[in-house]
């Protein structure tokens, strides 16, 4: 088996999922390749920084008593921890080390020395606080993904049959991307512009809006060739999303500016407040 082969299962290997056969490959490999054994090393590592990288980047925090309240429940019946009844080891007399006798039944129970016991109890607590945090977590990935069905529907609803062709434009390494801003004040609204050298298709996104009063909307005008043209409507989602799709005179069209306007529907030219701006370069 060669590196690239092994490298391969290094992931499985690290986390136990391997059968007999080829774990027994892979080992006799590790055994003869150093490269391969960094690797495995930095897989190692990585797995046993998993549950402290869970407990970061979780936003779901668990109570700061937790551990003290775990602590007093396994102390609670400390009997059940301490004692159990165990054949003699071999090699051991039945009276020696901790064995201790029993008045009742004459047998001898063994006794976990002190810093057995404080081990289970501190693997008792770590399996239980791990479990609770994958739980957290995957809550979250829950509602993450929730999140983003959601608005993918929502983006769906708003380009509707064309949202295969709005894909094509924004994400092609042909694109030119343009990104409209705020003039002045702390707006966090802003708004996008992309058009592909091989196609006349453009589209216009704008995000953070908030909601136009009643009998406005926000429009893009683009001026082009020292003409400034209305491109169309935002429609406006309640989470201040709006989207255009339009088609330009020619193919990678030259715009000058770009600007995004509030002001009554039918305006046939801008004026109101400008939301959003992008001017090229000079």
């Amino acid at each position: 088996m060669n590196c690239e082969a092994v490298r391969e299962l290094l992931e499985e290997y690290a986390l136990g999922l391997l059968d007999d056969t080829l774990r027994r490959q892979v080992e006799e490999h590790l055994a003869l390749c150093p490269a391969c054994r960094e690797v495995l090393a930095e897989y190692q590592e990585t797995l046993a920084h998993l549950p402290l990288a869970l407990a970061t980047v979780s936003p779901h925090h668990l109570p700061p008593t937790l551990k003290d309240r775990l602590l007093r429940q396994l102390d609670d019946n400390p009997d059940e921890m301490n004692v159990a009844e165990l054949a003699p080891l071999p090699g051991r007399s039945p009276t020696s080390g901790n064995a201790l006798p029993n008045s009742t039944t004459g047998s001898r129970l063994w006794v976990w020395p002190i810093w057995s016991q404080r081990r289970l109890r501190l693997a008792a607590l770590a399996i239980t606080l791990l479990f609770l945090l994958t739980l957290a977590w995957s809550i979250h990935l829950t509602v993450v993904l929730a999140r983003e069905r959601a608005l993918r529907a929502e983006f769906a609803d708003l380009v509707g049959q064309q949202q295969e062709l709005v894909l094509e434009v924004v994400d092609s390494s042909r694109t030119t991307r343009r990104i409209l801003l705020p003039p002045e004040g702390d707006s966090r609204a802003y708004g996008k512009l992309f058009t592909r050298s091989d196609m006349v298709h453009v589209v216009a996104m704008a995000a953070r809006l908030p909601p136009p009063p009643p009998g406005s909307a926000y429009h893009l005008w683009l001026t082009q060739d020292g003409e400034t043209q209305l491109a169309g409507l935002f429609q406006v989602n309640r989470d201040g999303f709006g989207l255009l799709l339009f088609d330009a005179a020619t193919q990678d069209p030259i715009f000058a500016s770009a600007q995004v306007t509030l002001q009554p529907i039918g305006s046939t030219a801008p004026a109101g407040e400008i939301v959003l701006v992008w001017q090229i370069e000079e």
